[in-house]
């Protein structure tokens, strides 16, 4: 039974994480770079594939889209297993989920991305802002407000 609801938990954060934060690059980001959510995907998918990924078309942009829900459910599965029992969830979800969105943040943009072969935009104090904003808003809170309400 517990391992059951350790999964929704997972399965539904993550979800929902990967859904704020695409939207959020399907709309924001496209206006803030001038690329379309396309192009955008496809650079998500260029993190493995290199500048390949941008002459791959759709399907270059649909392997974006799942890095993006793979790499959503393993940020969920962490957040999950770190706050397991629904007690501790709860108990300021807000504060968890702005902690969430920061540390994602900040692991992806001088961690992850830099393993592979993305080419970054250089980071200013705006697009800083911007993407810290986005995974606190559309991603970390999410996930953390979809944990704590899962009912075992």
């Amino acid at each position: 039974m517990i391992r059951n609801v350790l999964v929704r938990r997972i399965l539904f954060s993550g979800i929902v994480g990967w859904i704020g934060i695409d939207i959020y690059m399907s709309v924001l980001l496209s206006l803030q770079h001038a690329a379309t959510p396309l192009q955008l995907f496809q650079w998500d998918a260029s993190n493995a594939l290199g500048a390949a990924a941008f002459s791959g078309g759709f399907a270059s942009a649909l392997l974006g889209l799942f890095f993006d829900l793979v790499v959503s459910l393993a940020w969920a599965a962490l957040y999950v297993m770190l706050f397991e029992r629904k007690e501790r969830a709860e108990r300021s979800f807000l504060l968890r989920g702005i902690l969430l969105g920061a540390v994602v943040m900040l692991a992806m943009r001088w961690l992850v991305v830099p393993l592979g072969h993305a080419v970054s935009p250089p980071a200013t104090i705006s697009s800083i802002a911007n993407l810290l904003a986005a995974h606190i808003l559309s991603f970390g809170i999410p996930i953390a407000y979809v944990t704590a309400r899962i009912r075992s």
